[in-house]
């Protein structure tokens, strides 16, 4: 506490606990993760303990699995490939289809663990027919257009002048049919 008396700001004695001494590692060497572990061992449990989690000793053993490639499959299959071996599924969305996975497949895990399935709607790209987004800033209406035209991608015009911004950026795949949002502006 501060009180200001005249013109002298004046603090009241403030008893800190402590905190420090108490349950001090018994360890040696006396440092890093040595000395750190005990204390984070104690505030995780009295944090868990304030949040009214309750410690919980699994009574089923666990065993070791290798998760498998889901990539590619619809969310059923995938979720029954993964839950056959003890995994627990947890996916990113509500589409059909799994794009990718985390952890990737041959990772070893405990049964008990989840495996994150991200997903989306409909099937995979070809990544043959993809196209690279051109590089169009400095350019005109006219030039962006033309260069956009000859990959099979549809200008969508802000502003006038030349090219300042573009959304997807150069260097980009895109499907062919995509729209590159273009942002023009006087030079």
């Amino acid at each position: 506490m501060r009180a200001l008396v005249g013109k002298a700001l004046m603090f009241e004695r403030v008893v800190i606990p402590d905190l420090f001494s108490r349950n001090e590692a018994m360890l040696v060497p006396d440092y890093g993760g040595t000395t750190a572990a005990p204390f984070a061992r104690q505030i995780i449990q009295d944090t868990l303990q304030y949040m009214g989690i309750r410690e919980h000793i699994g009574t089923q053993p666990q065993t070791e699995v290798i998760v498998p490639d889901v990539a590619g499959l619809s969310v059923r299959e995938a979720t029954a490939a993964l839950e056959a071996l003890g995994l627990i599924p947890v996916v990113n969305g509500s589409e059909t289809q799994v794009l990718d996975q985390m952890p990737v497949a041959g990772a070893k895990m405990w049964t008990g663990s989840q495996v994150m399935l991200y997903v989306r709607e409909g099937e995979l790209p070809d990544a043959q027919t993809l196209v690279r987004v051109p590089d169009v800033m400095g350019f005109s209406i006219v030039e962006a257009n033309r260069q956009l035209r000859a990959r099979s991608l549809t200008l969508q015009i802000v502003g006038d002048g030349l090219a300042m911004r573009q959304v997807p950026a150069a260097g980009e795949f895109v499907q062919p049919g995509d729209t590159v949002r273009v942002t023009f502006a006087a030079p």
